[in-house]
């Protein structure tokens, strides 16, 4: 008889890709209640910025929400009108570079 070998592995990636899964296993938001992170309109969402604080994973939920264009809810710490805020302050730098490019040619 010949010695087990297994066959070589191939990582499948998860679905948005295995870093999101990754940063989902670290986040803190799965140990609490899901309802913090959707506050009913014009209630306070400062406990769900507090736990993002602490959170190892805050950068790449940030960067999830940014690019899944999250609507609603606290991501890597922002509401969404200050995800908003960001995602035109980097179309507005983007521009600016562009501009500078444009120039430089």
């Amino acid at each position: 008889m010949t010695e087990y070998e297994p066959a070589a592995v191939i990582p499948l990636p998860a679905l948005g890709g295995a870093d999101e899964r990754d940063w989902r296993e670290l986040a803190l938001c799965a140990q609490v209640d899901p309802e913090l992170w959707f506050p009913a309109s014009g209630q306070p969402n400062r406990k769900a910025k507090l736990v993002c604080s602490w959170c190892d994973a805050q950068a790449d939920c940030l960067a999830f929400a940014l690019r899944a264009n999250e609507q609603y809810g606290v991501w890597g710490g922002l509401s969404p009108e200050e995800r908003r805020r960001l995602r035109r302050r980097q179309r507005e730098a983007a521009s600016v570079a562009v501009e500078v490019e444009g120039e430089a040619a």
